[in-house]
């Protein structure tokens, strides 16, 4: 038995319940039969196993209504015993759901996972007499799985072609003929394509022609990219000599048809085969097939680039290829703007089916953009059975709709069946993007632990698969560094920033905002005044000048409202005030975000908002399960009501489970007395009483011009810092990561400590780190 086989049975003796995801092509009824013959014992549904058996259930989508209740109500009854495979092609299918909601948790495995090893692989070529050679020119046709191999050699057997082999595997055969070449000739070009060279007497001889009758055809072939011309001669395109050697039995290969035969290669190996040359009748045809893959596998720059080298007139007349256009602006370059002119410029065309309604997706998606979740919702409860490529935007788009109008239960299962999904069907791109969305939905409920554990988990992923070039990558970034500096830890959001912000220079300037206020930010929490009192100023220009999203502008409001509060710039404060909106009516989480900001605005203006207009805000709060925003107005409610220690010490309770200062900043100087209660008061619990001493040591400290002076004899905090890691031996790498800053920081750092001690070594460093803190 193959030992993935093992495997499999191992893991059904284990398990309650085994979820095989056999992909769309897969022969379900054969690997049922396969499973039967090598799994013992077995029983096949709708036969019932006795108590030692292990049961198959296949395909469960050809399971009809009735099949499917009783089938739920068999495992109702039954206890959580080990051995029920299910085998399905699509990761998520319906009976997910109730199987959950019953108890059932499967554990999903991946039909290849039962492919061949290389030995198991050469041990059957041998048993079958199947000569390696032969066997070796279908090898990356067929991959190493068992059904498909046996398929090929039944079709040997049975003095068969490749095209019913291919068939049975999802892939369309050459349908069309090039009707402009004789047969003579496509048999002669398949020939010639194995050689590196095109050795012109030959294939004139093969193919019968004349010179006069080659002469148009070079040139017709010339100008399509099969053919390279050189100072030696004419070449093959290698991929393409590659190809058509495959296929010299059915040498006649149209654009369309060779696009079908490309686009069921892997991604990379289409990325590295397509020649650097554009070649637009193919890529046409190609890449408005694997669009969205290429999106989905985080190569999307590769597929900007490669359309951006066709005529511009061709992709204008190709509806295909102006919706990837305007995908690619959305998922990759990040400007909704140009994808929503592309859209309106398309949607006037008569579409196809297909086309018209990845566009309306698209719509929403632009329409989520710009924050415009009234149009969103609109567009996506229009859209019905959408094709395969469309399942996993959509999904995101919806769950992602959920979130930002307050349906955090909802939103939150969307997600995690939608990342369980996306890592079934390797959708890197939707996995990560769905990744994200959940740490901010576990930010914006206050579980602030699963938040930067999921964010971390996003970074190692997209590490893994070398997803860096991703474009919601960066974004996990921010949000750690917003996450740092909302628990007032400068230092490692400055390390999470250094590390974004090359990802995020790519994007453009409209980019650089949030990286720009969460430096304020950095700045207001170290008290470094001359510094922040520019970065200001850029921050609030770049504000005013164009417009950017609303979760944005929250941000940004409230870092210029603390930098105002900083400066005593109560002109600037209302100035804010004034352009920041308050509504009336909520209709998703923008809304609420705009009157948490306007709240704190008018707090510090010293005309705070009314307790009854908070109140019902807190509420709505709460009903959403946003925690972390309904604590923030209940701190503004208890700003105006007198002092009640019981009251003050479970919100700042919430608070300190969370490490969470910044709504004590933003309350400055008013929160000062009620913590100082807090501080005294007998019964206060030790975590609360030290986020309160901690923020009164923030709001009562002087503001310092600069933290560091390295011309100054005196050692700063940072330097006694790196004075005490040197005197424990920590490398600067080790040193880097406990600090969380780049080791260049370090170094930086190490130099200036050098000059001011008047050394040279490290041994030296340590020599005197001793001294020093023996004699404190």
């Amino acid at each position: 038995m193959s030992p993935h086989l093992v495997a499999l049975q191992q893991a059904l003796q284990q398990h309650p319940l085994v979820w095989l995801c056999a992909p769309q092509g897969y022969d379900q009824p054969a690997l049922c039969q396969q499973l039967q013959q090598q799994l013992s014992p077995l029983s096949l549904w709708p036969a019932y196993p006795q108590h030692d058996e292990l049961l198959v259930i296949p395909c469960l989508e050809a399971l009809n209504e009735d099949e499917r209740q009783a089938l739920l109500a068999w495992l109702a009854d039954q206890a959580q015993r080990p051995g029920i495979c299910l085998i399905c092609s699509s990761p998520a299918a319906p009976l997910e759901g109730p199987l959950r909601a019953s108890g059932w948790d499967p554990q999903r495995w991946d039909a290849r996972r039962l492919q061949w090893h290389d030995n198991e692989l050469r041990l059957w070529w041998q048993q079958q007499g199947v000569a390696t050679a032969e066997a070796e020119a279908w090898r990356h046709r067929l991959g190493h799985w068992p059904l498909a191999w046996q398929l090929w050699h039944q079709a040997l057997q049975c003095h068969g072609n490749a095209e019913q082999l291919l068939q049975r595997w999802g892939l369309d055969l050459i349908q069309q003929q090039m009707e402009q070449l004789p047969q003579p000739l496509q048999q002669a070009l398949a020939l010639q394509a194995e050689r590196a060279s095109l050795d012109e007497n030959s294939l004139l001889r093969l193919a019968g022609c004349t010179r006069g009758q080659w002469r148009p055809l070079r040139q017709q072939l010339l100008n399509a990219g099969w053919l390279l011309e050189t100072a030696q001669g004419d070449t093959w395109q290698p991929w393409i000599a590659e190809l058509l050697a495959l296929w010299r039995e059915q040498p006649a290969l149209d654009w369309d048809t060779l696009a079908q035969l490309l686009a069921e290669l892997p991604l990379p190996e289409i990325v590295a085969h397509l020649p650097v040359t554009p070649l637009p009748q193919l890529e046409l045809a190609l890449l408005g097939r694997i669009g969205l893959r290429c999106i989905e596998q985080s190569q999307g720059r590769w597929l900007a680039a490669r359309l951006a080298a066709l005529p511009a007139l061709w992709l204008q007349q190709q509806p295909t290829l102006c919706l990837l256009q305007a995908w690619l602006e959305v998922e990759v370059l990040r400007r909704s703007e140009r994808a929503e002119t592309l859209l309106n410029r398309l949607r006037q065309q008569p579409l196809s089916e297909e086309i018209a309604k990845s566009s309306q997706l698209l719509k929403a998606m632009v329409s989520f953009n710009f924050d415009h979740l009234p149009c969103t919702g609109e567009q996506l409860a229009g859209l019905q059975e959408l094709p395969q490529p469309l399942l996993a935007p959509y999904r995101l788009t919806q769950a992602s709709y959920l979130l930002y109008c307050g349906e955090f239960p909802r939103a939150r299962s969307m997600l995690e069946l939608l990342i369980s999904w996306a890592d079934c069907q390797q959708q890197y791109h939707t996995k990560l993007a769905g990744w994200y969305r959940l740490a901010q939905l576990y930010f914006y409920q206050g579980e602030w632990q699963l938040c930067s554990k999921t964010a971390q988990l996003g970074l190692e992923f997209a590490s893994q698969h070398q997803l860096l070039g991703d474009p919601i990558f960066e974004s996990y970034y921010r949000l750690l560094a917003e996450l740092a500096l909302y628990q007032g830890k400068a230092d490692e959001a400055d390390y999470w920033l250094q590390q974004g912000s090359s990802h995020a220079e790519p994007l453009g300037n409209y980019w650089q905002l949030p990286y720009l206020a969460h430096r304020c930010l950095t700045l207001i929490w170290r008290g470094e005044s001359v510094e922040l009192a520019t970065r200001l100023e850029q921050l609030e220009q770049q504000r005013f000048s164009q417009q950017y999203c609303r979760l944005w502008q929250f941000r940004v409001g409230y870092t210029l409202a603390l930098g105002y509060q900083q400066r005593g710039d109560q002109q600037a404060m209302h100035r804010l005030l004034q352009r920041t909106s308050w509504h009336s009516q909520i209709d998703s989480v923008y809304d609420l975000l705009d009157n948490l900001l306007a709240g704190w605005l008018s707090q510090m203006s010293g005309v705070p908002k009314p307790v009854q207009a908070l109140q019902p805000l807190q509420l709505l709060a709460d009903e959403w399960q946003a925690g972390w925003l309904a604590r923030q107005f209940e701190l503004l409610i208890l700003l105006q009501r007198p002092f009640v220690a019981e009251a003050w010490q479970e919100t700042l309770g919430w608070f300190a489970g969370r490490g969470a200062l910044l709504p004590l900043l933003l309350a400055g100087p008013e929160a000062v007395a009620p913590l100082q209660e807090v501080a005294r008061w007998p019964a206060t619990r030790p975590a609360v009483l030290a986020l309160a001493q901690q923020a009164l040591d923030w709001l009562t400290r002087p503001l310092q011009a600069q933290v560091e002076q390295p011309d100054d004899g005196e050692l700063s905090q940072r330097q006694w810092q790196i004075l005490r890691l040197i005197a424990q031996g920590l490398s600067n790498e080790q040193m880097a990561r406990q600090l969380f800053v780049a080791p260049s920081t370090i170094k930086t750092h190490i130099n200036h400590l050098y000059a001011k001690l008047g050394i040279r070594t490290r041994a030296e460093a340590q020599a005197i780190a001793r001294q020093k803190l023996m004699a404190m």
